[in-house]
């Protein structure tokens, strides 16, 4: 895509506008987010696998001297169990009232879904002011220091 087509796909509500979209699937108009959604559910994870992304991802980690890296998006464990081969993995999960999973085929990661003590999970609350969720990052970021 071109670089400002990529706004479809991040810009909060462009993301989610069917009316704008220039997307379908079997014939039926559909958002930029529901155009990836089709793209990866019902064409990728079917022909190379559920866990394609985590792949990629851990490859590029394991093949990386870098120290730390940021995944801004997940919600799969097939996602997550690649990098836990490579790396110490940290899961940080934002959570806002009135914002949820519906509608998308992520959902909350679990310490469950994992081998025990592969990964360490913390909650930040987004319900309050800026001031107050950019505190308690710092903290988190201290404390895993």
């Amino acid at each position: 895509f071109p670089s400002h087509d990529t706004q479809l796909f991040t810009d909060r509500q462009l993301k989610e506008d069917v009316t704008t979209s220039p997307f379908y699937v079997a014939g039926q108009k559909v958002s930029p987010r529901q155009w990836l959604i089709h793209i990866f559910e019902n064409l990728i994870k079917p022909n190379f696998g559920k866990s394609f992304f985590g792949d990629k991802a851990a490859s590029v980690v394991a093949a990386s001297n870098a120290k730390l890296f940021v995944f801004s998006d997940g919600g799969f464990k097939e996602e997550v169990l690649p990098l836990i081969n490579v790396g110490h993995v940290t899961i940080i999960q934002i959570k806002r009232p009135n914002c949820s999973f519906n509608g998308d085929s992520r959902n909350w990661l679990t310490p469950e879904m994992f081998p025990f003590g592969s990964v360490n999970m913390f909650t930040l609350d987004n319900s309050r002011d800026l001031g107050y969720f950019l505190r308690q990052g710092i903290s988190l970021m201290r404390d895993l220091k």
